[in-house]
């Protein structure tokens, strides 16, 4: 993941005359600053990345969220009222399934 070669750049200072270990004191600490910078920009694009959602969050107003619940109430009073025509119209069937019943059984008895 690194793009710093810190084999070839210690390579580079001891061919420009510095004693090897120098070289690879230089190469080392060069290659973690690049390590460092790295995190770093790690946590700014979570930070950033932060920042935009809640800047979204803070963007929807009162009022959208008071549209919304009203949407959301209505939605619920159309779900009992359809719920409500449901249990009247079992309610009803009911009632005359046993009208008939009753009919029926009235005329067989006195049928006999």
């Amino acid at each position: 993941m690194s793009t710093f070669n810190s084999l070839s750049y210690a390579t580079q200072l001891v061919a420009t005359g510095l004693p090897r270990e120098q070289a690879e004191v230089h190469a080392n600490a060069l290659k973690n600053i690049e390590i460092n910078l790295t995190q770093v920009e790690k946590k700014i694009e979570r930070v950033e990345l932060k920042l935009s959602s809640e800047q979204s969050i803070q963007a929807k107003t009162i009022d959208q969220c008071k549209k919304e619940l009203s949407n959301f109430r209505i939605d619920v009073v159309v779900l009992k009222t359809s719920h409500k025509y449901s249990i009247w119209g079992g309610v009803i069937l009911a009632l005359c399934l046993s009208v008939i019943g009753i009919n029926i059984s009235m005329f067989m008895f006195l049928a006999k």
